[in-house]
């Protein structure tokens, strides 16, 4: 698992490729955020507004993930001629547009059910902090564990997607199924996962102040998150493909 982990940079640096539409599709989120902010300005232009954003998150979503997977696949393979390498790196891009198509109903199924499935812990908790006196002083720490249980046991949804099976529901079950077999291994991985976002978080808030260092901070974020995405694609490939 060190082994994977120290790798991954390795790979991550061969896949940088992929940062290109992930600030692309970022920016483009952060803009349609800030066009709503002041052009919804009744209840019916913030619902419709709201499900636009959803699927123009869920599109970008199916179209990068299915690139990283193919991207991956391409630094398995070996390119002697310059010019084989150019043709290779615009092929990645042909990938986006097929990633929707592929990947689309069942990513949003997966964002659809993290919702339901948060709204549901949230009813659970404030129902029982309503019934049982005592407990509202626990709710940080009750909120808290439920969100890292729910996100270690899904951990492995999107990559099962990506990689298997098409339904999101049954892809949950079979992945849920697989962090439980494997479990000390997946948990290493999330550990991992958790401690890097934390620390380019405390990186950022303690920059927030200085326009170049956070800017530099921006760029460290997105290479932690293709390093990320790409290390969880390797993981599931080690684990359950080879």
């Amino acid at each position: 698992m060190f082994k994977l982990i120290i790798n991954n940079f390795n790979v991550t640096n061969n896949c940088i490729i992929l940062a290109t539409p992930l600030i692309l599709f970022m920016t483009l989120l952060g803009m349609y955020v800030g066009y709503v902010g002041y052009a919804a300005d009744n209840p019916y232009k913030l619902f419709f507004s709201i499900v636009t954003f959803m699927l123009m998150f869920c599109g970008f979503l199916s179209a990068w993930l299915y690139m990283a997977k193919k991207t991956l696949s391409r630094t398995k393979e070996i390119i002697v001629l310059e010019k084989d390498r150019e043709k290779s790196l615009l092929k990645l891009f042909m990938y986006l547009p097929k990633g929707i198509g592929r990947l689309l109903l069942p990513i949003t199924g997966v964002i659809a059910t993290y919702i339901i499935m948060y709204l549901i812990m949230f009813s659970m908790f404030a129902f029982v902090i309503t019934k049982i006196r005592g407990l509202s002083e626990y709710w940080d720490i009750m909120w808290i564990s439920g969100v890292v249980t729910l996100s270690l046991l899904t951990i492995l949804w999107i990559p099962e997607i990506v990689y298997n099976e098409k339904n999101a529901i049954k892809a949950l079950y079979n992945s849920v199924i697989k962090v439980l077999m494997n479990f000390k291994s997946t948990l290493i991985i999330y550990i991992y996962t958790i401690i890097l976002l934390l620390i380019v978080w405390l990186i950022y808030i303690h920059l927030d102040m200085h326009p170049i260092f956070a800017f530099f901070t921006l760029i460290l974020f997105y290479y932690i998150l293709v390093y990320l995405v790409v290390l969880l694609f390797s993981y599931y490939e080690q684990k359950f493909i080879k």
